[in-house]
């Protein structure tokens, strides 16, 4: 799988993915932490990656767009949104995530 991950979650969450296998890109990477939610969208459909995010928003603009592409992840554990909570928050979600789903490499 291939992941963008959105300025609403931090850089450490693309790296962590990384560290695990995936192909994964956050926003900043591509100088778009300002961009809004649309761009973000394309630019993920563009490059076949799925959205990971804090932000509801992105099933908002897939609904209206009439969109089935790209998919998106909405992290919604509690602490993900705090920086001092994320450490621990997110080691327990890709705890799970690695035993969900296996990296694809190519």
């Amino acid at each position: 799988m291939r992941f963008l991950i959105d300025n609403s979650l931090p850089p450490d969450v693309a790296r962590r993915l990384t560290a695990i296998g995936y192909d994964a890109v956050h926003v900043r990477t591509y100088g778009m932490q300002a961009a809004d939610d649309l761009s973000i969208l394309e630019r993920a459909a563009f490059e076949d990656r799925t959205i990971v995010s804090l932000d509801s928003d992105f099933a908002m603009l897939l609904a209206v767009h009439v969109r089935s592409k790209p998919s998106f992840i909405l992290f919604r554990e509690p602490g993900m949104g705090r920086v001092r909570a994320l450490s621990g928050a997110s080691s327990r979600t890709f705890s799970r995530f690695r035993r969900t789903w296996k990296p694809v490499v190519s």
